[in-house]
């Protein structure tokens, strides 16, 4: 399952378009500020990404929980936010937050006249908030075929569809090896943002 973000400031920010911001980023390095969760975190992966591609900087402030990260917002202790639709869903409707762009290739139902990062003017790969099974190393193989089974049957219900639609998530059903395949090209992916961004890893 892949969970598409969104990036939203305070309904009452002078930023009416990504660009906006940017720019007032480029224009006072360093003194815009942005709620996130840790270091690794898609959040700061974007950020990365989006100062590279407007050559702006601005600060990553990290919370430990999505509540904190909001409330630094709405509170106006940080200008933006990169969030899951879902977790914003009733501040957006209550008009208490403002969509910029949208990180994901397509624009989501919910949000049809929101720009893709993309179509905002910004080369950025879409980073995805990846959820999926994982199980110990050398589990049997007849074990994974079961699994594989169950996990693809579970992808076909109405129940299923239906919670995807309502949470604005895309189904991204993997089998094992699919999974294992495109775990390694999303590492290495995440590992040259990250050390490119000065990020010190370790393998």
């Amino acid at each position: 399952m892949l969970e598409p973000a969104v990036i939203a400031v305070k309904n009452d920010a002078p930023f009416k378009t990504l660009a906006d911001f940017v720019n007032a980023a480029k224009a006072k390095p360093g003194e815009l500020k942005q709620s996130g969760g840790s270091i690794t975190s898609r959040d700061n992966v974007v950020r990365q990404q989006l100062q590279k591609a407007g050559g702006a900087r601005w600060q990553f402030i990290s919370f430990p929980g999505g509540g904190e990260r909001i409330a630094a917002l709405l509170g106006g202790h940080v200008n933006m936010m990169v969030i899951e639709p879902a977790e914003a869903g009733e501040h957006i409707r209550a008009g208490n937050m403002r969509v910029l762009a949208q990180v994901a290739d397509a624009r989501l139902k919910a949000f049809p006249n929101v720009p893709t990062i993309r179509e905002a003017g910004f080369d950025v790969t879409p980073v995805p908030q990846v959820r999926g099974v994982v199980a110990p190393p050398g589990i049997p193989r007849e074990n994974v075929a079961y699994l594989e089974g169950v996990f693809r049957k579970l992808t076909q219900t109405e129940s299923w569809k239906k919670f995807l639609a309502d949470n604005q998530f895309e189904d991204g059903y993997q089998n094992a090896a699919e999974l294992t395949k495109f775990y390694e090209e999303f590492s290495n992916q995440m590992r040259g943002i990250l050390q490119e961004a000065g990020v010190k890893t370790v393998r």
